[in-house]
């Protein structure tokens, strides 16, 4: 569901759909991920067609709870439509680094 990539702090995001079905796996792998060595990670959803309120419940409370140890989360490589999911829900400007995007954008493997 979630890898790693080259980048030691770029996640690679592989399923094309995290609706609430694969809440608990997707919690539990991007746990495994989080490593106090990075002042930023980024999950790369290049892959993701569709996302669901409750994994964007658990990227901001993972974001918010790490943003007190001094470290960010941010996605890269968003399709358009989760980039409207995100601005109707005002979650722009918490989850998308756009000079980041830009710079890691065409330095990610894409497997």
């Amino acid at each position: 569901m979630i890898r790693q990539t080259q980048k030691a702090n770029v996640l690679l995001v592989e399923a094309k759909s995290l609706d609430i079905l694969c809440m608990g796996g997707f919690e539990k792998a991007l746990e495994k991920f989080l490593v106090a060595e990075n002042s930023q990670i980024f999950l790369d959803f290049g892959n993701v067609e569709e996302v669901s309120s409750a994994i964007l419940g658990i990227i901001l409370h993972k974001k918010m709870k790490l943003r007190k140890k001094g470290i960010e989360i941010y996605l890269l490589n968003v399709t358009p439509g989760i980039q409207r999911i995100l601005k109707i829900l005002n979650l722009t400007s918490l989850l998308l680094h756009t000079r980041t995007n830009l710079m890691y954008a065409s330095a990610i493997p894409m497997v």
